[in-house]
């Protein structure tokens, strides 16, 4: 009753729309990676070369149980410095399209090599879609490990939802660990009714699916991390 009087009484009350504006580019597939590219190749040949040094799908609903967007962005920065593209989706993608990252002017944010292989006219953060679009970043990972001769898990690559709240992220998440992709994330999961769950999402899968989920409340610790991960993925591949 109260949420229909308070809805009879917003009435006739304008909309405030924020006189701002800010310019994203979105829409990022394989599809337009093959139409600028020509291929898969041109991109893969960055990763191996270290110019591109891993590729994080950055996703998430934000969470109210901290500070609004900040994670997000926090992580992005660490990634950025250390030549890590970003492929984002959903609600992760809103913060990352406000500051700017989403179009040229978020190169300044890059690190060099990864700033020279997107000059003039790419950002470095590239928006594929909504929540659903995640297939969108797996064609994306699997289309450039197929150029190398790869599978997805040997690649220097990360499943990021550093706000994550809900059933959903965790299932986001699990999609990419059946590829052997690690997830990192700022929040724990829902899953704390059971020592058993809980072990197996985080460790337990390491053997069965080849990817852990990892947890830290710094954000620059966690994107530090992924750091780490990636230069243990390329040593792996002899790629150092």
């Amino acid at each position: 009753m109260r949420a229909i009087e308070s809805f009879e009484a917003r009435k006739g009350i304008p909309v405030y729309i924020p006189p701002y504006e800010v310019d994203a580019e979105i829409g990022f597939s394989v599809e337009y990676i093959h139409k600028r590219f020509g291929s898969m190749q041109p991109l893969a040949d960055a990763v191996k070369s270290g110019k591109i040094l891993g590729i994080v799908n950055m996703v998430g609903c934000s969470n109210p149980k901290v500070l609004y967007e900040k994670a997000t962005v926090d992580v992005a920065d660490v990634l950025l410095k250390n030549n890590v593209l970003i492929l984002s989706n959903g609600c992760a993608s809103f913060p990352l399209m406000k500051l700017g990252y989403c179009n040229v002017d978020g190169l300044k944010k890059a690190g060099e090599s990864l700033r020279k292989f997107l000059e003039p006219d790419l950002p470095p953060v590239w928006h594929v879609g909504e929540c659903i679009d995640n297939t969108r970043s797996s064609g994306i990972f699997a289309g450039i490990a197929g150029a190398l001769g790869h599978k997805i898990c040997e690649m220097p690559y990360a499943f990021a939802s550093p706000e994550w709240g809900n059933e959903k992220g965790i299932d986001a998440a699990l999609g990419f660990r059946l590829f052997g992709v690690n997830s990192y994330h700022c929040v724990e999961a829902q899953i704390h009714g059971s020592k058993n769950v809980i072990e197996f999402l985080k460790e337990g899968t390491r053997e069965m699916l080849g990817s852990v989920m990892h947890v830290d409340t710094d954000p620059v610790a966690l994107g530090e991390k992924i750091v780490a991960d990636m230069k243990a993925k390329r040593k792996a591949l002899g790629w150092d």
